[in-house]
This record gives C-alpha cells, structure tokens and sequence, in this order.
C-alpha cells in the first residue's frame, strides 16, 4: 500500500482499528539534501559522489532524531478494515474533524488518504500524558495549568456539537508547548443531523476513564458531560500519580487525594472539583459540558496562587510552616468572642471567622467560615 510520501521508520502502538506508525516525511529534506550532497562534493576531498549522498543523509537523520523534524504518527487501518464501509467511515469523520484545526491543543493533520485508510498526524517524541504523570504528581496547581488548554479544546468541541468520548492520559500528547489532544477515533456528532456512524451498542468509551451511566447506552444517548467525567479522572491521575481510578471512587482512603498528600495545600479544593464531576448518576453531575469545567478551573487557578485553600472538619492538617505539627481549632463558629483572647482584637466586618494553631510551633491559620471557593459549591466548606 502506498502511504504517500511517508516512509514507515518503526511501529509504535497499534489498536482495534488500526496501527500506528512513526513515519518520516521523505520531502521535507529533499532539496536540502541535494544542497549539501553537492556542497560536500564541491569543498571536500570524498572520494566519489555516493560519499557525499551518505553524509548528506547522516546529517538529515540527525535533525531528524534531534528536532522531530519531518517524522509524523501515521495511522493505517488494518486490512480486513480497509474494506469496511463503517470503519472508512469512522477514518473520514477522524480526518475531517482534525483537518477543522478547532484548538492548537488539538492534534495536527499532516496528510491523509482515508479513501485508502491511513493518516498522518503530528509525531510527539516525549510520549503521551500517560508516560509523564510523574511530572504533576502531588503539585494541583501545575496540573491545572498544564489541564487547562486541554480543557479549552474541549469546550470549543462541545461548542461544535462534538463530543470526543475517548479522552484519557493515553490519548493526550506531551510537548514542549503543552499538552495536546488526540486520537479522534470515537468523536461523536451530537448534532442530530449528523450521520451516525457508530454500532448502536458498541463500546462508546475507554472502560476505565468512561461514565458508568454511559455503560449500555446508545450514542446518540451521550451528552458532554461524558468528556466532562473523562477529564476530572484525567486531571486525579495526574495529581495522584496513578494510572487508574475505579469508577467514581476518588474519595475512598486509597484514592483520595487530601489522604495521598496530607502535606500539600489545596487538595481540599481539588476534591471539590472533583466532587462536581466525577459521579455515580449523570443527574448528579454539576458541570453539564467542558466550559463550564473551565470556568471553574480558571477559579481554581486564581485561588490558588492567591494562596487560598479549603478547609474541612475533621481533616487532619500538617502544619505547614515546621511540617511536623497539626492545625487544632481554637476560634469556631460560636466562638468568635475568644478571638480577642488570642489575637488582640475581634471581628468587625461581619463575617466569621475560624482560628487554627499549629499544636507544634504556634503558626497561625485564619479560615474564613461559609466562604464558597467554587460557584456551585457545597455548603459545608470553609476558606
């Protein structure tokens, strides 16, 4: 099968509909080569012209190996599929979308021939999210930043009527410049005029990083709060540094983020994200579509570097100034009366106020009570 001007260099991940190929573009350095070739030949003692060639192609592999420069992912159909109207079908609709350039957070086609089954994407030599995990670990604040284009794109494609149904660290690639989004595979027209191009009962997700209320449905029974659920889980994993989360189960004792890094700030407010989307029902689920999972990450960015954090009774709380001792309660809610006993003055604004000292070195914590950090937040936290 032709591939175009692509060279096949090594298999790099194959999956139910096709293999996935790192390819070199056998163009991009063809008039260079020929320059150099001619220029080692003219200025060099070598002793014949196939000695300038190979040292021309020497010099091309290593910008290639370098920079990446020319090597794209190249995506071919396997072959009892390239003769499937569905499955051609399914490739087209993968090109089309990708061909949109909706997001720089999305994945870049290069060249494509879906008539004959195959593609050719961006090539990202640092590996998937999946591989890089480690690199947010236990840091929510770098992982909501990083997340975030992540998110963008995704909220230009629901505002496109396109639901990706398919996003999980595997799928979304590290760069230099941040993370981007791919394989298109299982995008889904929301839109009804589109043509439905799925079995009505196939697996519509990734099991492990899909809704449960998704599991047996229809597509056309999909909405955007499938992808909204996929990128909550996408954003624990990377926090946690854990390559799965069961269902919805992020607040047991093994998952839960607060327990993983008790000394961490701001991991009470992650889990509060968390919360909002990551659900047992669909009914339940407080982000409806990847905007406003943005409009609540882009809150939760501000409040941390503003250095605000959540606070929950019963939460043991390292200090964090000597790192040794824990936060106890000295100023509740019925006993604002006492912060003049401990600070000198009392509350004049109205508000209330809940005072904690480190049991260890005395640094003192102020926790505004019925402050909501999040829109749509519950009740029962303090700031």
């Amino acid at each position: 099968m032709s591939t175009g001007r692509w060279e096949i260099v090594k298999e790099i991940g194959k999956g139910g509909q096709g293999t996935t190929y790192l390819a070199k573009d056998t163009m991009v350095f063809y008039g260079i080569r020929d320059v150099i070739a001619k220029t080692l030949d003219r200025y060099t003692q070598l002793r014949n012209k196939e000695d300038a060639e190979a040292i021309a192609y020497a010099i091309e592999d290593h910008f290639r190996a370098i920079n990446g420069i020319g090597m794209g992912a190249l995506k071919i159909l396997h072959d009892p599929l390239k003769h499937d109207g569905k499955a051609l079908e399914r490739l087209k609709n993968e090109v089309n979308v990708l061909s949109k350039q909706l997001h720089p957070s999305i994945i870049k086609i290069l060249d494509a021939a879906p008539h004959q089954g195959w593609f050719t994407t961006t090539f990202y030599s640092q590996g998937t999210l999946a591989d890089n995990l480690y690199r947010f670990k236990g840091q929510p604040l770098a992982a909501m930043q990083a997340l975030r284009p992540i998110v963008e794109a995704v909220a230009v494609l629901h505002r496109h009527d396109l639901i990706h149904r398919d996003i999980k660290p595997a799928n979304i690639f590290f760069s230099d410049g941040g993370l981007v989004l791919g394989d298109f595979g299982l995008v889904f027209f929301a839109d009804e005029q589109r043509t439905r191009i799925s079995d009505t009962y196939e697996n519509v997700g990734s099991r492990d990083w899909m809704p449960p209320w998704a599991f047996g449905k229809q597509v056309e029974e999909l909405s955007p709060t499938f992808d909204v659920f996929s990128l909550a889980k996408v954003l624990w994993a990377m926090i946690s540094g854990k390559t799965v989360l069961p269902l919805w189960y992020h607040t047991r004792p093994e998952n839960n983020i607060s327990e993983l890094f008790p000394r961490q700030p701001h991991m009470e407010l992650v889990n509060q994200f968390l919360n909002m989307c990551i659900q047992e029902n669909e009914e339940d689920m407080h982000c409806l579509d990847a905007s406003m999972v943005l409009q609540l990450i882009d809150q939760l960015i501000q409040v941390m570097k503003n250095g605000g954090d959540l606070l929950r009774k019963g939460l043991r709380r390292i200090c964090m100034v000597c790192g040794d001792g824990t936060y106890q309660v000295v100023v509740d809610d019925k006993d604002q009366l006492r912060m003049r006993e401990y600070m000198g003055f009392s509350p004049v604004s109205g508000k209330r106020w809940r005072l904690l000292r480190c049991g260890g070195c005395g640094h003192i914590q102020f926790f505004e009570l019925g402050a909501e950090a999040l829109a749509w937040g519950p009740e029962d936290w303090n700031r």
